[in-house]
């Protein structure tokens, strides 16, 4: 037996419990809430991957080489990062810079234009050796809205590695 609901109760069913033009203004005022207290400064950081020792410069050019990755990152669109980044090594208790790079400019990703990404940080490396580097960046950042910010980071620990090839 089908369920039918009498014809006076139908427009009670659906009719608004809030008038619309209360709804409307509920509306209009939680957006301006929002948009004033949810504008944010733009934030941007740097993401650095430990040290370690680069495959890709062994198989492209033949080196042995210790490698620092870093990634530029904003809330908002970046047109492009510059980064100059330095390698530390830990001897006898004593730490050095072993290299310090030029200031490298990359773009803002295509897929990810909050993001540029730099893989251009190395320093050749003894074949066999185990030493303890820590890396570390300065720079800035170029966002869409035509802001520069600045942008540092280190790898916060001296961490060993072996300057030799192992397969994964």
């Amino acid at each position: 037996m089908p369920l039918t609901i009498p014809k006076p109760l139908i427009p009670i069913l659906i009719k608004p419990k809030v008038p619309g033009w209360l709804f409307v203004a509920a509306l209009v005022a939680q957006y301006a809430i929002l948009a004033t207290t949810g504008s944010t400064a733009p934030e941007c950081q740097v993401k650095l991957e430990n040290i370690h020792y680069s495959s890709s410069v062994k198989r492209n050019l033949g080196k042995d080489a210790i490698k620092l990755n870093a990634v530029t990152s904003c809330t908002t669109n970046q047109v492009y990062s510059k980064l100059q980044a330095k390698i530390h090594v830990l001897e006898n208790e004593k730490v050095s810079v072993i290299y310090q790079s030029v200031m490298n400019r990359s773009n803002a990703e295509i897929k990810n234009p909050k993001e540029a990404i730099f893989l251009d940080f190395w320093t050749k490396c003894e074949k066999g050796t185990i030493r303890s580097y820590l890396g570390s960046v300065d720079g800035e950042v170029v966002l869409a809205n035509g802001k520069t910010l600045p942008v540092s980071g280190s790898t916060k620990d001296f961490l060993p590695v072996l300057c030799d090839f192992r397969a994964k």
